[in-house]
């Protein structure tokens, strides 16, 4: 977990089970939801989300 999340911005759209792509920290990252509690969301390009983790070079994200 990061100690501060990152804003990003979702490029390709992300779901549950779903990789997209996310802009963030300069850079675009392979990126996945973040789901503790099972959550089915879809994140659909140009929605704000925090970038809350880093698994190697995929980011971790959730909703804004």
């Amino acid at each position: 977990m990061l100690e501060k999340p990152e804003r990003g911005i979702v490029d390709e759209t992300i779901g549950p089970n779903q990789p997209g792509r996310v802009k963030a920290m300069s850079s675009y990252w392979p990126a996945e939801l973040y789901q503790p509690d099972g959550q089915k969301v879809h994140l659909h390009r140009g929605k704000p989300v925090f970038v809350v983790a880093i698994d190697n070079i995929t980011v971790l994200v959730v909703p804004m």
